[in-house]
C-alpha cells in the first residue's frame, strides 16, 4: 500500500512537471530585423535569424552558404508563416532565387509555409514561380554581421496539399525586403 501510494505521488509529480509551459524561443533566437510588403500592404513583425554554414561538418554539408529563416508568429505566439532562404553565397551579390529541391544543390532557393495549431503543423506551401525576379541580394557581409534586400514571386504549390488552409491568394508578392541579422554559426 505504501509503495502505491509513492509511486501515486510520483506520477502526478511527473505530469505537473509536463505541463510546463514551454520557453518563448523567440527571446534567444532571433537577432535582427526585417520589412517587406506583401501583395501591397506591409508585412509587420516578423523575426529573423541567420546561420552560417561554412563550419558545417555533417548537418548542412550541402549548403556551404548562408541561410535566413524568417518567422512570423501571430497575437499569441504561435508560429503562422515562414520564409527560408537557402544556400546563399557568402559573399556580397545578387542572386536568383528557385523553389527548394533535392536536385538543385548548391542553388540559391526560397521557401514560404503557413503554419496550424500551435505552429508545428504546416498548412500551405508556396513556390518560386518567377525566378527572374526573385532575387535576394547581400548588401552587407562584415564578420557576422549581414543586410540583405529581397523580393519573391510565389505561387500555393498544390502538388503537396491538396486542402487550402489559409486566407491567402494564390500568388504573393514580396516586394521592398530588406533584413539585418548577425550570423549564427550551426
Amino acid at each position: 500500500m505504501n509503495r502505491s501510494r509513492i509511486f501515486l505521488i510520483f506520477l502526478g509529480f511527473m505530469i505537473f512537471q509536463s505541463c510546463e509551459k514551454d520557453p518563448d524561443w523567440r527571446l534567444w533566437d532571433y537577432e535582427g530585423s526585417v520589412t517587406a510588403t506583401l501583395n501591397g500592404s506591409p508585412w509587420q513583425d516578423a523575426l529573423v535569424i541567420g546561420f552560417d554554414h561554412r563550419q558545417d561538418t555533417v548537418t548542412f554539408a550541402n549548403d556551404p552558404g548562408i541561410s535566413f529563416t524568417i518567422d512570423k508568429y501571430n497575437q499569441n505566439g504561435l508560429l503562422r508563416q515562414k520564409i527560408v532562404f537557402g544556400q546563399i553565397p557568402c559573399e556580397l551579390g545578387r542572386y536568383n532565387l528557385k523553389t527548394e529541391s533535392r536536385n538543385n544543390h548548391n542553388e540559391p532557393y526560397a521557401s514560404f509555409i503557413t503554419l496550424q495549431d500551435d505552429g508545428d503543423v504546416v498548412g500551405d506551401r508556396f513556390a518560386v514561380y518567377d525566378t527572374d525576379n526573385s532575387y535576394i541580394e547581400i548588401l552587407t557581409l562584415d564578420d557576422n554581421y549581414v543586410s540583405a534586400d529581397f523580393q519573391l514571386f510565389l505561387k500555393r504549390n498544390l502538388s503537396q496539399d491538396s486542402l487550402v488552409y489559409s486566407s491567402l491568394p494564390d500568388t504573393l508578392l514580396f516586394t521592398n525586403g530588406k533584413l539585418t541579422t548577425t550570423l549564427t554559426a550551426r
